[in-house]
């Protein structure tokens, strides 16, 4: 009697490729299980439609099963194509863990932060920043959009009100609010205060904007529609790009900005920025970290997040 142990066994790499062949195969099916289309595989790929079809009936042979049903609108999987298709996404996804894993037993680590961030929280923070996240060393990148991101190599990121990816995780730093803001010359000049009413400042003060597109941050809007009032931007206002240009703007006592309490720093404190208009608190809305899965257990970012609730906390009660 003999033993199947008898017999050598092959890896489930080795039994993949096998019969699957090489990983580009594998790759072309995966763009094309996604987009229903070989010419929309072939358009992602940069490669023909041709070799999207070779691939695929390449793949089809080895599996000996008919993966796709092909017709004038495009190409859907077959019940064999869901199988296959739902099995790659899972050795991808376990791939793309492992190797965040790997990434995340590094002494590096990325974090994306838009501009504002970057000026309001962490330049003045830079020397309490890197103590606190030694021996892990942060490097810091800029992405002005959340679609930005995407082509940005980060590990970590801090997002407003984020849409979170399939492989990522989130913890809320802050709940924002927002109100008016002006210098104190333009207040003086206008009659206003933290009390004056939002319609007034529809109707007769010019009011700073930055470009909102692809944000999710509170607009003014939301500041209005908080105060029961209805919006709607004047043909005529200037779109600042970023929010750091709009507060200088507002510095130069060129218009009423709204002001995100977080990303004011110290010039409220410090009067040369002074509100002009009545509080609006969105609690549905905050600021997340976010970072990938499988950096959830990554000593660096559990020291940033710690370090980040203290600074919000320490920002919100200065005593």
């Amino acid at each position: 009697m003999f033993s199947c142990y008898d017999i050598p066994v092959e890896t489930h790499a080795e039994m993949a490729t096998m019969l699957l062949g090489d990983t580009h195969r594998l790759i072309v099916f995966r763009h094309a299980a996604r987009l229903g289309s070989f010419s929309g595989a072939a358009a992602a790929l940069s490669i023909s439609q041709p070799a999207v079809s070779r691939h695929i009936a390449a793949l089809e042979d080895r599996v000996q099963a008919v993966l796709f049903t092909r017709n004038a609108g495009g190409a859907q999987l077959t019940e064999a194509g869901r199988v296959l298709a739902d099995a790659i996404d899972d050795a991808f996804g376990a791939l793309a863990e492992g190797l965040e894993s790997i990434r995340g037993q590094s002494n590096q680590l990325r974090l994306a932060v838009q501009p504002a961030i970057a000026e309001s929280w962490l330049a003045p923070r830079l020397t309490e920043l890197r103590t606190a996240m030694a021996p892990t060393v942060l490097h810091i990148t800029i992405f002005d959009r959340t679609a930005d991101l995407s082509a940005s190599d980060h590990d970590v990121s801090i997002q407003f009100d984020p849409r979170l990816g399939p492989n990522e995780q989130s913890a809320p730093l802050v709940t924002e609010s927002v109100f008016p803001i002006a210098s104190p010359e333009l207040a003086e000049r206008e009659g206003l205060s933290p009390s004056t009413d939002p319609a007034r400042l529809q109707r007769d003060i010019p009011l700073l904007r930055a470009d909102d597109r692809d944000r999710t941050w509170i607009s003014w809007g939301d500041w209005f529609a908080g105060n029961g009032i209805a919006w709607s931007p004047r043909s005529d206002d200037l779109v600042y790009p970023t929010y750091s240009i709009l507060v200088q703007q507002a510095l130069a006592g060129r218009g009423v900005a709204l002001g995100w309490s977080t990303l004011l720093g110290d010039l409220v404190e410090r009067r040369m920025l002074v509100p002009v208009g009545p509080v609006v608190t969105r609690p549905d809305k905050a600021y997340h970290l976010v970072w990938a899965s499988g950096l959830s257990r990554h000593d660096g970012v559990r020291r940033l997040r710690r370090w980040l609730l203290e600074m919000v906390a320490a920002e919100l009660d200065p005593t």
